[in-house]
C-alpha cells in the first residue's frame, strides 16, 4: 500500500530512479530461480495499465485496507501479541477481493480464503 501522494512520482518515474525489471529480479531471486522480470515489453505493458488502474482503485483499496486491518486487527487497548503472517494474507485476499469483484461479493465468506 502506498499513500495517494506518491501516485504520481512512481508513474513519471524512469526506468532508472524506480526500475520494475529490477524490482522483480530483486523480489524474485533472479540469481537463484530464473525469473528475471527484464522483459521490457511485458513491463512497459503492466506499468502503462497498472499506473491507470491505480488511479481507478486506490479509494477502493484504501477502503478496503482500512476494513481489513479493522476486522482483523481491531482495536488494542494494550500491546497484543499477533501472528502477522496469516493475518497480513488475509488482509491482502480481501482487498484484492475488493479490488477484482466488488462489493458484496467480496464480503462473501465462501470466498475469503484461508482463515
Amino acid at each position: 500500500m502506498i499513500p495517494n501522494q506518491c501516485l504520481n512520482v512512481i508513474k513519471s518515474s524512469t526506468d532508472t530512479t524506480l526500475s520494475f525489471q529490477q524490482g522483480s529480479y530483486d523480489l524474485f531471486l533472479g540469481d537463484h530461480i530464473g525469473i528475471t522480470g527484464h522483459e521490457k515489453a511485458t513491463a512497459s505493458l503492466l506499468r502503462g495499465h497498472l499506473g491507470r488502474l491505480l488511479d481507478r482503485v486506490y479509494t477502493v483499496v484504501d477502503d478496503e485496507t482500512a476494513q481489513a486491518m479493522k476486522t482483523q486487527i481491531g482495536e488494542c487497548a494494550e500491546w497484543t501479541k499477533i501472528a502477522l503472517l496469516p493475518m497480513v494474507v488475509k488482509m491482502t485476499i480481501m482487498v484484492s477481493q475488493r479490488v477484482f469483484f466488488g462489493e458484496p461479493l467480496c464480503r462473501d465468506e465462501r470466498s475469503a480464503g484461508p482463515e
